[in-house]
This record gives structure tokens, sequence and C-alpha cells, in this order.
């Protein structure tokens, strides 16, 4: 939400909404999202009526997807209120339900906040997961919108790399990020932007100024796509990102040639076929065929996969 946005405005349709609605999901989302803007305003004591009204709404309904959306609005008026043992009952009762047949937007709307506000109590492993989830999600679905919010998650979970001493991690994401909102036309500076002052200073200790310039670069060249399978490499679990190298490193280090690395990069960069055909003055037929081969290599079948092998193999 940047500093532009019609709070007041919206804080009014909100509440129109709820004075004219009978029980109904449009009701249950709009108490969620008046007690939004109210977090965002400082209303933080009357965000927690509006909250609960919406869970009663959804429980009213026996309407799942409902109910995940105003438990994760729950959650997040827990994170305000102070309440970070709250923030973990309501996050972890929408998990249960988001392991089952939601909608596929809802559950991918629900994973950002519910990833964001973990986040902010400590509860970093179960916010790492659930964005993980939800960038995957985003991802096989094409779904820019929320994959640029999930990607916004990550200046939370930068947090997570910093206290693991991946700082040049941390800044590569803080600025793919940045560099994904540029390319859609939103403010580059974020609600989160403050936060991540927290660690600039620890940042700046732990790098060098090559360093520090090479991870933004990086970041900044990035494709949304690339910076999802960052995040979920980065963040990984110690013991679950070495069964990654060691699943993929032979392959990448010693199986494929210079030419083939070469094509692994360019798909990460989101080269079509067509494109990478272009760039390297060959036709779509043979790029198609050097896939096919890195492919039977490698054992990633998809074009996310690829770009995965890509991310471990530092080849972006």
């Amino acid at each position: 939400m940047s500093a532009s946005y019609d709070l007041a405005g919206a804080l009014d349709s909100f509440t129109v909404a709820i004075a004219s609605s009978q029980p109904c999901y449009d009701l249950m989302a709009a108490l969620v999202g008046r007690a939004v803007v109210r977090l965002y305003l400082g209303e933080a004591p009357e965000t927690v009526d509006d909250a609960r009204r919406a869970l009663t709404v959804a429980r009213g309904l026996g309407d799942r997807a409902a109910e995940l959306h105003a438990l994760t609005g729950l959650s997040l008026t827990a994170y305000f209120a102070g309440d970070p043992a709250q923030v973990l009952d309501w996050a972890r009762r929408a998990q249960k339900i988001l392991a089952s047949d939601v909608r596929a937007d809802e559950g991918r709307w629900s994973r950002y906040f519910l990833a964001t506000t973990l986040t902010r109590v400590g509860e970093l492993d179960l916010a790492r997961r659930l964005c993980a989830t939800g960038l995957t999600l985003a991802r096989q679905a094409d779904d820019l919108a929320h994959l640029g919010a999930l990607l916004a998650a990550m200046a939370a979970l930068e947090r997570l790399c910093a206290e693991t001493g991946r700082w040049a991690n941390a800044v590569t994401l803080w600025a793919a990020h940045a560099a994904d909102r540029t390319s859609r036309g939103l403010p580059g500076e974020t609600l989160e932007h403050h936060r991540r002052l927290d660690y600039l200073r620890r940042i700046e200790r732990a790098l060098e100024p090559g360093q520090l310039c090479e991870a933004r670069e990086r970041g900044t060249m990035m494709t949304a796509a690339a910076a999802a399978e960052l995040i979920i490499v980065a963040t990984a679990p110690a013991q679950e990102a070495t069964a990654q190298q060691e699943a993929t490193r032979p392959a990448a280090g010693k199986l494929l040639s210079p030419r083939e690395r070469e094509l692994v990069t360019l798909v990460a960069q989101g080269h079509t076929n067509a494109e990478i055909a272009a760039r390297l003055h060959i036709s779509a037929r043979t790029v198609a065929s050097h896939l096919d081969r890195i492919r039977d290599k490698t054992g990633n079948r998809r074009r996310a996969d690829l770009t995965r092998l890509a991310i471990e193999e530092n080849l972006v």
C-alpha cells in the first residue's frame, strides 16, 4: 500500500459496504478490509472487533475460503495488538485450512499476509514455508500480482537471510523486489523500507563495498520468477539447502557444457526460446533441442526448475 493510497476513502467505502450487506462473503471481506485500513491509520483497538466479526460471518456461511480470509486478518490485527502468541495461534488455524481445497487466489493472498506477519514476530520457519509455497503457486499460475506481493514478503524474510549470515542474498532479494515494483510502475519504497534500515548498518559491516554493489546489481537484473526461486533457495534450512545442492550441483557443474550453462542462464533471465535463438543466432528448434538435452541431464523438467538450477549455480 503506497503512501498515496486514499486510506480515508477506503475506510468510508468499507464502512458503507458493511452497513448495507447481509451476511455473505463480501461482508466478511469488507470487515477484514476495514480492519486492515484501520491498522494503517493507527486505529489498532478498533480492528479486533471487525476481524472477529468477520470470522463469525465466515463460520456462519460455512465457507472455508472466507474463514481463511478472516483468520488471516485476525493474525494481522494480533500483531499490531502486540500479541505474538495469538498471531501464531490464528496463523496455525489458517494453515490447517490452507491444507484443504480453498480458492487458489485466496490461498496466495493469505500466504503473503501470514508470512509477513509471522516474520515480524520471529516465527521465521513457518513464515518461510508459507511464503515458499505461495511463491510456487503464484509462479505456476502465472499470477504476477500475487507473485509481486509475495516478493514483498522478502523484505521481511530478508531478516532470516541476515540472521543466518546470508547478507549478499538479503541485498539481492531487496534489489529484486525494488526492481519488480519499478517495472510494474509502483513506488520503489514500501512500508517495509524502514524495517530494512534496521539491518543496513549490519549489512554494510558484513560486506565489502564491491560485494554490496555486486549483490544489488544481481537483484536489479533478476526477473520476478528468478527472485522467487532465490527466496526459496536462500531461506531454506541449512540441511535442506545442502540436499538441494547435492542433488543439482554435480549435474550443472560437471555435465553441462558452457553453451548449455549459457542457455540455462538465459532461461533464468526470463527469455523465451525465440528470444534465446535470436540472441545466440541459432534456430528456435535448436534451442528446444538443447533444452531437452539439459532436462535429460539434470532431471529439471520445467523452466522454473532450470531457473532454480541457475540460482544455485550462481549463473544469474
